[in-house]
């Protein structure tokens, strides 16, 4: 999980060269990891408040709700024995 937002996704995210620079599929791609949709909601809201957001909403609470379950899931977990 690691290498897929901080390895893969900080170059895709858009943030030092717009998605359409990308080959084929990997700026589509980075738009879906948390930052690039957090980058791309944040320059949307900014320069073009009129812009349809709901699917960068959608993609960070995904997200959100993936992190939770995962946090939910954590705890259900029985500690190891020493």
């Amino acid at each position: 999980m690691v290498g897929l937002f901080f390895i893969i996704g900080n170059p895709l995210s858009g943030v030092a060269l717009p998605p359409e620079l990308y080959p084929y599929g990997l700026g589509a791609f980075g738009q879906y990891l948390p930052l690039g949709a957090e980058v791309n909601l944040l320059r949307r809201i900014s320069f073009f408040p009129e812009a349809d957001t709901l699917m960068l909403w959608v993609t960070l609470l995904a997200w959100l709700a993936l992190g939770a379950l995962l946090v939910l899931l954590s705890g259900l977990r029985k500690p190891k024995q020493a």
